[in-house]
């Protein structure tokens, strides 16, 4: 899936301090058997593309800078952060420590969370 980047200053919203702002990257809504999910069997997704990054956050006294950019496709942390809508688009404003790893844009990531013993 594209998505088409939008820069932070022409969108409307900003990420603040260490904020990362996602679009988030819809599922197959089919398996691979043809059957259709219902919106009830859909988790929510944990791969996304970043829209804007904060300037960092401070600490003691100096600007720390987020090591993230606009456009870089990641996985976070599936419940982190607040989900919201924007003009239409589906985001959710998590903090940087919510990511977990930047993934190459052609990768053929599928990523599961499971806890460890």
């Amino acid at each position: 899936m594209t998505v088409a980047v939008i820069p932070a200053a022409e969108q409307g919203c900003r990420a603040l301090n260490d904020g990362v702002i996602l679009e988030m990257i819809t599922t197959n809504d089919k398996l691979d058997s043809g059957l259709l999910l219902p919106d009830s069997a859909k988790g929510r997704s944990n791969e996304a593309i970043v829209v804007a990054v904060g300037p960092g956050k401070w600490d003691a006294g100096v600007r720390c800078p987020i090591d993230l950019k606009e456009g870089d496709r990641v996985l976070f942390l599936r419940w982190s952060g607040y989900a919201f809508t924007y003009e239409g688009r589906k985001l959710v404003s998590v903090r940087e420590s919510d990511v977990m790893c930047v993934v190459d844009k052609e990768a053929d990531v599928h990523f599961e969370a499971k806890k460890v013993d």
